[in-house]
């Protein structure tokens, strides 16, 4: 078991964050906000063009199909789109290649491309056509294992919010990391989420590239050695999240504080519920319900005058004012992992004159 672990410099907050979408009422400026509950969320809804395509050519730009002559190939421009901008492109390349009309939507109520035709005959060539290796199938949500074959509308197998989202943090120099906390995000169970990082903000071939195992809404990683890097980017592929976003709360890139000895092993913790009920003169009772939360109090015996040197300036940065990510034990970090704030003063009782210490903490989650 590791010593407890405190990730409270972070340089999120004074980074430059760059995003790959965003919707207007949750900014990625929030994922400096104390509040996690105040998210980045990748663009969706109506009016908005929803999520982020990238089409590149040679790897996901081709679209075989057949209009009863035989087979016919539309190449779709590389770029970056939204699904409305590429349901349109789609549907510039399918009339140019063809001899029918064709309609491309992108529903906002089910997260779905359909392709029509107006034709007599239509067929999506997707494990038939010449440009299989590079059909842009999958990346609209078709299934591309066996040909849309005998109907003249086609509407996705399944959702396609995005082919990938993103966060950019820049440190504004090269900087020594150790450890990465996301708090609050919905990636789904077959999401592809990757910490990544680079001396330039290039990311064909990152020099970090760590992809993370998620449980519950917060993830600590820790590395075992410093990754010292300007450039840091959260990376996310979760295109059939049924929420139609991708979502992040809170981002923490830095170094960590980890005292020479561990807490006293019998700390407390209170489950906290601020729900309260109010009884109208008629006897109704009206619950006002909140979100319960854990409360610690932790004890160091004998700490030594340098690590209290590091936990004043710790204390010092962030007060009552700022929240921080804690591990009770590295070595089990995904179940003892918070996301905190102090909730009382740090208290210190000198043992020895300017040599040892018991300095006693108080620390609430934050939602």
């Amino acid at each position: 078991m590791t010593n407890i672990t405190f990730n409270w410099d972070n340089w999120v907050d004074s980074s430059t964050v760059a995003y790959s979408s965003q919707q207007s009422n949750f900014p990625a400026s929030n994922i400096i906000h104390r509040w996690a509950t105040r998210s980045w969320r990748s663009r969706y809804g109506a009016g908005t063009g929803w999520g982020r395509f990238v089409i590149e050519s040679g790897v996901n730009d081709a679209l075989d199909f057949n209009e009863g002559g035989g087979e016919l190939n539309a190449t779709i421009t590389a770029g970056t789109y939204t699904a409305d901008t590429l349901a349109a492109e789609i549907k510039i390349q399918l009339d140019a290649e063809g001899g029918d009309t064709y309609t491309v939507t992108y529903s906002s109520s089910t997260n779905k491309f359909t392709i029509a035709s107006d034709g007599s005959t239509f067929e999506l060539m997707w494990d038939s056509g010449t440009n299989t290796a590079t059909t842009i199938g999958s990346s609209i949500g078709f299934s591309v294992t066996a040909d849309d074959t005998g109907a003249l509308t086609y509407t996705a197998d399944n959702i396609a919010i995005h082919t990938e989202e993103w966060i950019v943090s820049d440190l504004g120099s090269a900087k020594a990391v150790w450890s990465v906390c996301l708090k609050k995000f919905n990636f789904s169970a077959s999401a592809v989420v990757k910490i990544q990082a680079n001396a330039t903000n290039v990311w064909s071939s990152p020099s970090v590239n760590v992809t993370l195992s998620l449980v519950a809404d917060l993830k600590t990683h820790y590395f075992t050695s410093a990754q010292t890097y300007r450039y840091w980017r959260i990376y996310i592929q979760d295109a059939t999240n049924a929420d139609g976003y991708i979502e992040l709360g809170r981002l923490f890139i830095g170094p960590y504080l980890s005292p020479t000895k561990n807490v006293n092993k019998n700390y407390s913790t209170n489950y906290a519920d601020p729900s309260d009920s109010i009884m109208s003169d008629g006897g109704q009772i009206s619950n006002n319900l909140k979100t319960k939360y854990r409360q610690f109090t932790f004890k160091f015996d004998f700490m030594s005058a340098a690590d209290l040197a590091l936990m004043v300036t710790m204390w010092n940065a962030v007060g009552h004012t700022k929240g921080f990510f804690f591990t009770l034990d590295r070595d089990n970090n995904d179940t003892t992992s918070y996301y905190a704030m102090y909730s009382q003063s740090m208290t210190v009782n000198h043992l020895a004159r300017e040599s040892l210490y018991e300095v006693s903490i108080h620390i609430e989650e934050l939602r």
